[in-house]
């Protein structure tokens, strides 16, 4: 992400700290003649509730002409900042600069796969079950070629890092496919099951998942397969 308005550029990316704390992770920088202190953020209503814990962004040191600075800006998750209409990974935020009074708008990329929370899991049986009683009508996937590794258990590791819980593996030897099943679920509660297919010798998996809200799965599609990338 890059943003700049009134002196002021912005790049930064949206994280997940060790501790589970979504965070955006910005570098602020000054092109006007007066130094940069604190800011004020406010976002849209968006696809995952997200807001600012504080919304107001103190600077260790003021900014001063062509310098750049380092912050965080911890986020949260609240149902009065919902907008189910409007699904997408589009964060719209405005900026205010408090010694200046100016205001510019940006979008920030919602990174999904920093929303996935730990301890999403199911018993095999139930999976399987769940799985079967959604409707094809529900599934979103998408190919993702030339992948670094097809080794299962390094594909696996990366989700794990990622809070997407392995499940089961199903080998099918007749196809010479191994097939893999996982659930995450984010912050809002939102729980996806999500199917890896791999066929031997070639280095693309079929990444497929399920959950009762096509939008929300075509989100988390796009989330898994940068993942395993």
């Amino acid at each position: 992400m890059y943003e700049a308005g009134h002196g002021v550029f912005i790049s930064g990316a949206m994280i997940k700290l060790p501790d589970g704390t979504i965070s955006l992770e910005f570098d602020i920088g000054n092109t006007s003649s007066t130094p940069v202190s604190q800011l004020a953020i406010q976002f849209n209503k968006n696809t995952f509730g997200l807001s600012p814990k504080n919304p107001t962004i103190t600077l260790s040191s003021p900014v001063a002409n062509g310098s750049v600075s380092s912050t965080s800006l911890h986020l949260a998750a609240t149902p009065q900042m919902l907008n189910p209409q409007d699904v997408n990974l589009n964060l719209q935020a405005a900026i205010k600069n408090i010694a200046t009074g100016t205001v510019f708008y940006f979008v920030i990329p919602i990174a999904m796969e920093a929303l996935f929370v730990k301890g999403a899991t199911m018993d095999t049986p139930t999976l399987v079950n769940s799985w079967k009683g959604m409707n094809e009508s529900l599934e979103s996937s998408v190919l993702v070629n030339d992948l670094p590794t097809v080794d299962l258990e390094v594909i696996k590791a990366k989700l794990s890092a990622k809070d997407v819980t392995f499940i089961v593996n199903r080998d099918l030897p007749a196809e010479q496919t191994s097939v893999l099943y996982f659930i995450c679920r984010t912050i809002t509660n939102a729980t996806f099951l999500v199917e890896l297919k791999f066929k031997a010798g070639m280095n693309i998996s079929k990444v497929t998942v399920k959950s009762p809200s096509v939008p929300h799965s075509d989100l988390c599609k796009t989330a898994i397969a940068k993942i395993i990338k």
